[in-house]
């Protein structure tokens, strides 16, 4: 697929009422890992590290959306075509 195509996937599933809730980003999961490191590494570095930080986990949720994206696009490709979801 190309990569254009998913990240318009992503933009119109980041402007949606449910990202707020499905993002790690921005439920409490981030706010709650990030507390943690702060705990190990003190909050000065983390506030270093922060934006390295955000940026893999972006990269991390982006990975997870765009290989859901492809399992559900051959999955109905499947079922389209005849195929069972469960044998």
């Amino acid at each position: 697929m190309e990569k254009n195509m998913i990240q318009a996937f992503y933009e119109v599933w980041s402007n949606s009422k449910e990202y707020h809730a499905q993002s790690a980003l921005e439920n409490a999961t981030y706010d709650n890992c990030a507390n943690g490191i702060k705990k190990v590494i003190g909050e000065h570095m983390f506030e270093e590290i922060e934006d390295n930080v955000i940026n893999f986990v972006y990269e991390a949720e982006f990975a997870g959306f765009e290989n859901g994206l492809r399992y559900g696009i051959m999955f109905m490709n499947g079922m389209l075509k005849g195929g069972k979801a469960y044998e």
